[in-house]
């Protein structure tokens, strides 16, 4: 399945994947074709997971609703924060993340033994590798979409063992008990006679040992079941494959802007209302929460601030964020809701969390500082004694902009980051929209 974005941004707008009416018609024709079949599983591959795929209603998931299992790549192992990144969608779809070639030189190692998919990721030049087909695993069983019930009724333990030298020893100890040789059949396939009736019910521990004629050794432990008990799966990596990464993106941008604009219009109405006499400004006791209201207060009074500061925050999810080359030799238009280039639209993917990025990285600090600002201006002319008015020296006015000095240049820094991407024009329009925040 691909689902790469044509015509392809830049990174990292080419995060999200797309699928569209007609590559889902292609993909449902296929899927049907697949069922007049006699086939045992149906297994998807493709790059990007799916929760980082764009298509049409019903979904991508529920086109894959009838399969075993999908296998995938693109988050891989989130750099070795999650080694294992598994999960099972709620209709019974197992999502297989791999690890990528290129950093953890990481490869998949399936099979499917009497209908039953078993599968394990193995690192290059770990030797020998070692698959248990027969009993599978107890992580990834699928229910009625695979015949479990082979494994209760099967007579060997099956293995598939292989090394880049003779293999010569496969040794099998079922919940840490004595271990057993097993036979070779033919090939890399290894077997060794059980009584399943003994681990009938619950979970129970299959441990692999296999060496080779170069003294490599390699022991693999397993939990099996043969009364469809599964293990559960990590929260982290059900969070990021069950999840859909556009959806989580434009609810935080939405509360972002919420968490900037409904404060300042909040104390804006309780400014108004103490103007006109209807209120007494609120007092409050917790040292934080004085200082937080009183630097809003000052935002949200003044005319000539709030209305730019609500402006600028409302323009980030709506209006565009920055013209530059999206695609080499194309410039295009990006806005959180989508891109525009080479007359096509592309829907808001990663887009949503750049815009999000802005908001975090821009307007609050802006807010924050012009809030700073505004405090220092308006002790200044009350003549209200504050620690900022104990000394008029260079020193005193150095550090009182500082905080102004290092986002300029953070700004800065950025601007420049993007144009070995998008384009000098890209850089001046995020700079300029900096500049006009400052202003």
């Amino acid at each position: 399945m691909d689902a790469c974005v044509e015509p392809g941004p830049k990174r990292p707008f080419n995060f999200i994947g797309l699928l569209t009416q007609s590559d889902m018609n292609h993909l449902s024709a296929l899927t049907a074709r697949s069922q007049t079949m006699d086939v045992t599983s149906t297994i998807w591959f493709g790059h990007y997971p799916t929760s980082s795929i764009l298509s049409p209603s019903p979904g991508i998931r529920h086109l894959m609703r009838q399969g075993h299992a999908y296998m995938c790549g693109h988050y891989h192992t989130t750099g070795g924060w999650i080694p294992k990144m598994y999960a099972m969608q709620k209709n019974g779809l197992l999502e297989l993340e791999l690890g990528d070639w290129r950093d953890s030189r990481l490869y998949r190692v399936a099979a499917v033994d009497h209908g039953l998919l078993s599968f394990t990721d193995v690192r290059h030049g770990s030797w020998p590798v070692i698959l248990v087909t027969n009993p599978k695993s107890a992580m990834f069983l699928i229910g009625d979409r695979e015949p479990a019930h082979r494994m209760l009724r099967s007579t060997h333990i099956r293995l598939i063992v292989f090394s880049t030298a003779a293999i010569t020893d496969v040794l099998v100890s079922l919940d840490d008990k004595t271990q057993q040789p097993c036979r070779h059949v033919q090939g890399p396939l290894y077997v060794l006679r059980w009584k399943p009736n003994e681990y009938e019910t619950d979970l129970h521990k299959i441990t692999v040992v296999a060496k080779d004629s170069f003294g490599r050794e390699t022991v693999t432990s397993e939990v099996f079941s043969l009364d469809g008990t599964r293990t559960p799966f990590d929260l982290l990596p059900r969070i990021l494959l069950m999840s859909h990464l556009v959806t989580v993106a434009q609810i935080c941008l939405g509360l972002l802007v919420c968490f900037i604009v409904f404060p300042l219009c909040y104390v804006r109405m309780m400014h108004h209302y103490v103007r006109v006499g209807k209120l007494s400004r609120p007092r409050y006791r917790n040292g934080i929460g004085r200082a937080i209201v009183s630097k809003l207060w000052l935002v949200a009074s003044i005319d000539r601030i709030f209305y730019p500061v609500v402006l600028m925050t409302i323009y980030v999810p709506l209006g565009p964020l920055f013209v530059g080359h999206i695609l080499k030799e194309h410039i295009g238009v990006c806005f959180a809701w989508g891109l525009f280039v080479h007359g096509s639209y592309l829907p808001g993917g990663f887009s949503f969390v750049f815009a999000g990025i802005h908001l975090m990285v821009f307007n609050i600090p802006f807010i924050f500082l012009l809030s700073l600002a505004l405090e220092y201006r308006y002790t200044h002319l009350a003549d209200i004694p504050s620690r900022l008015e104990t000394s008029a020296s260079l020193l005193n006015h150095f550090f009182r902009n500082l905080p102004f000095v290092v986002f300029f240049f953070f700004n800065a820094f950025l601007a420049v980051m993007i144009y070995p991407t998008y384009g000098l024009m890209a850089s001046f329009e995020i700079g300029r929209a900096s500049c006009r925040e400052r202003v």
